[in-house]
């Protein structure tokens, strides 16, 4: 092998990754810990090998006799870069990668020693793989698997290796290391100027044919590639279940309404609202693993392991609410509905309460870009100060959020917003104090003395609408009490006064409140009766 090369990985094997070091719970909940090898690690990684059985299990490796064992483990820490893992402080295993004769492929293969095998570490190390070869410069990572390993071909398959061809004894497998993920993990995300944003949202999120259509329902279809045990339920809970409520009721195979599929979109996409640092948090996090300082942002999969596909989902509920925001600026489409979307109060910097992005800072940057005049409303019991802190000098942006005082509090708070609680038409955003236990009659009341001459004053060209879960007395969340038909019969009304609509189910977490909800707002938004 060239001399420079050797000394380059022995460097590589020394250096700070931002991959590692890393740190996740395991299956039976013990935490796990990898970092790059060290020179005062010898002594246990050969402990680990004299323990591990059985073996030559991979390969002929490790090899069963001592001497040579001894010189293997030997001359495979001198070349490639090496990972140990730790579980609660033991060593118990080690990852290698090693580059290959092309330069832009490497090797890539783990051996975790049978006290600490299944327990899910073998599937998290297959996870960050991909990651570590980019931080690394590689292209593609190649491994070969023993054909009877059925379970190790899924785990590494759900990675995101691919079969490329095989024999009676083994597999080989191959994996793509995007562009996207090396700029992302190596620092190299510059995010897009705002005249480039919308002519990459062109290239990202392709407009489907709408012949025939005036409605479309727009289904996060969200395919998990991460550990099975860590599946996060909110994730599944946002996508399925309103998609699946809605095909039951018959409510999506009706003339004029069609249903798409969300894109995903790249992470330098998403740099146009959120940091590049936040952003490779988030793919670490979606990964199942901790990094140090990740806290900061909102998230720590040591504390919530169901992390697991966070930034996965999260691009494709940009996506998603991209298309619609497209299908309205560019098509005769009226009416538009993402259920995963909404989630309006994440930071540039910082998750909340379960949601990652902020994807309708996306859509209403397209949408004026676009030369169209926005209209934001928030049906939920929170204020939108990100949205109007964004929009606070544009005047093509209004936006109008309801939100839940104490009742011993709301003439106080009149007093001290000096009447902002009622529109005036002089202020593009508004924020409506709602008394709380306000019933159908008190809300509808609030939303006829302040959206309705709001919407008539601005004439946008777009409603963009967050559909208030919260305002439900079935959903819990808050004091509004709601009932499911004046629900319905508040979007309808929406419906009809607003010429085009983009509508997110927002961040509902409970599902005794999403499965009538969203359903019934997708009823009213297409003129269907739901009960």
């Amino acid at each position: 092998m060239n001399i420079q090369l050797v000394e380059t990985m022995t460097a590589g094997s020394k250096r700070d990754f931002f991959v590692f070091p890393c740190r996740f719970m395991d299956r039976k909940n013990r935490l796990v810990e990898v970092r790059p090898y060290r020179e005062d690690d010898y002594e246990s990684v050969v402990d680990m090998y004299d323990r591990f059985e059985p073996k030559g299990i991979a390969q002929g490796l490790p090899p069963p006799e001592r001497e040579v064992r001894l010189k293997w483990i030997e001359n495979s820490m001198k070349s490639g870069w090496h990972m140990v893992i730790l579980v609660e402080g033991t060593m118990a295993g080690n990852a290698v990668m090693y580059p290959m004769r092309d330069r832009e492929r490497a090797e890539w293969g783990i051996f975790i020693h049978q006290d600490f095998q299944e327990a899910g570490i073998g599937a998290i190390l297959a996870q960050l793989a991909r990651p570590w070869a980019a931080s690394l410069g590689f292209r593609k990572l190649w491994l070969v698997v023993e054909r009877f390993k059925e379970y190790s071909i899924r785990v590494y398959t759900r990675a995101g290796f691919t079969l490329k061809s095989f024999d009676d004894m083994e597999a080989d497998m191959e994996m793509e290391i995007s562009g996207d993920v090396s700029d992302l993990v190596n620092n190299r995300i510059e995010p897009p100027s705002p005249a480039e944003f919308n002519q990459m949202v062109g290239r990202e999120v392709p407009l489907p044919d709408v012949t025939g259509c005036d409605s479309v329902f727009i289904h996060t279809e969200f395919v998990k590639e991460g550990p099975s045990w860590l599946e996060c339920p909110l994730i599944a809970l946002r996508s399925e279940l309103p998609y699946t409520v809605c095909r039951n009721r018959e409510l999506l195979n009706i003339p004029g309404v069609k249903l798409f599929t969300a894109p995903e979109v790249s992470f330098r996409l998403a740099s146009f609202i959120h940091d590049a640092e936040y952003l490779r948090n988030l793919y670490m996090a979606g990964l199942g693993v901790s990094l140090k300082g990740m806290e900061r942002h909102g998230f720590d999969p040591l504390l919530e392991p169901a992390l697991s596909g966070a930034a996965k989902f999260s691009m494709m509920n940009i996506g998603a609410t991209l298309l619609g925001a497209r299908l309205l600026a560019e098509t005769d489409i009226k009416t538009v509905f993402n259920p995963c979307g909404g989630y309006h109060h994440v930071l540039r910097d910082s998750s909340l309460d379960g949601c990652y992005v902020n994807d309708v800072l996306f859509a209403i940057h397209y949408l004026v870009n676009a030369g169209m005049k926005v209209f934001f409303l928030d049906l939920d019991t929170d204020r939108s100060d990100v949205l109007r802190s964004e929009f606070s000098n544009n005047e093509h942006v209004a936006s109008l959020s309801f939100f839940e005082v104490l009742c011993g509090r709301v003439s106080q708070f009149n007093r001290e917003i000096d009447g902002r609680q009622y529109y005036h038409g002089n202020d593009r955003h508004i924020e409506v104090p709602v008394p709380a236990y306000t019933d159908d009659r008190g809300y509808m009341a609030l939303f006829d003395r302040n959206v309705v001459p709001m919407l008539n004053d601005f004439a946008p060209d777009v409603l963009l609408v967050q559909m208030g879960l919260e305002t439900l007395g079935i959903c819990q969340a808050s004091n509004i009490m709601i009932t499911k038909p004046g629900y319905g019969n508040m979007i309808q009304k929406l419906s009809r006064i607003a010429p085009k609509i983009l509508a997110f189910g927002g961040s509902g977490q409970k599902r005794r409140s999403l499965r009538p909800a969203w359903p019934i707002a997708w009823a009213a938004l297409i003129s269907r009766h739901y009960f």
